[in-house]
C-alpha cells in the first residue's frame, strides 16, 4: 500500500513540478505551449544512464521534466510535443546494445532516423581516434575504442535531437 501511494505521489508531482528543468526566456505576451507527458520504454540502457546521456547531449528546449522510472525501465517526460518527439529520437538512437570486445574495443549499431546515414557516418569519423563506421541497409555499424564508441553514440544523439530550423518567410519585396 505504501509503495502504491509513494508511486502515485511521485507521478502526480511530475505533472506539477519538473524534476529536470531548463530555464528558457519566454516573452510575456507569448501564449504558453501545450504540455504533454510521454513514457519512453528502454530496451538496453538503464533509465539513469539514459538521463545522464540526455543531459550531456543537451535536452531539447521545451522538455520541462524527466523522471527515471526503473520499475519498468523507462523515462517519463513532460514538455511540448515537438520537444518530446526530438528527445524520443535521441533516446531511440542511444538505446542500443554495446558489445565490449576482448581487445579493449567496442561494437554497436545505430539506426538513425532524422539524420542521413552517410552524413552521420562522416561526422562520427571526424571525431578524435575514429574507429570504423560502415553504413548499410539503414544501419550504421561502429567499431573502435570504447571511448570513441561512447562519443559517437552521444554525438549521434545530439544530431538526432536537433530540431530542424523553421522555414523563413521570404522578405517582402520593395516596389519600384
Amino acid at each position: 500500500m505504501r509503495v502504491t501511494l509513494a508511486l502515485c505521489l511521485t507521478l502526480t508531482s511530475l505533472a506539477f513540478g519538473p524534476v529536470l528543468a531548463q530555464e528558457t526566456a519566454r516573452p510575456e505576451e507569448a501564449r504558453p505551449a501545450e504540455l504533454v507527458m510521454r513514457k519512453m520504454k528502454l530496451a538496453h540502457l538503464k533509465p539513469e544512464e539514459c538521463l545522464k546521456l540526455l543531459t550531456s547531449a543537451r535536452v531539447p528546449e521545451g522538455v520541462q521534466g524527466i523522471l527515471t522510472y526503473p520499475i519498468d525501465n523507462s523515462l517519463i517526460a513532460r514538455g511540448t510535443p515537438g520537444a518530446l518527439s526530438a528527445m524520443e529520437r535521441g533516446v531511440r538512437i542511444v538505446d542500443v546494445q554495446v558489445t565490449e570486445l576482448p581487445n579493449g574495443a567496442a561494437r554497436t549499431s545505430l539506426h538513425p532516423g532524422r539524420v542521413s546515414g552517410e552524413t552521420l557516418r562522416t561526422r562520427l569519423l571526424a571525431l578524435p581516434e575514429a574507429g570504423a563506421a560502415t553504413w548499410y541497409d539503414g544501419v550504421l555499424a561502429l567499431e573502435g575504442k570504447r571511448a570513441w564508441v561512447r562519443a559517437t553514440i552521444r554525438r549521434a544523439m545530439q544530431l538526432e535531437m536537433e530540431v530542424a530550423p523553421a522555414p523563413q518567410a521570404p522578405a517582402p519585396s520593395e516596389p519600384g
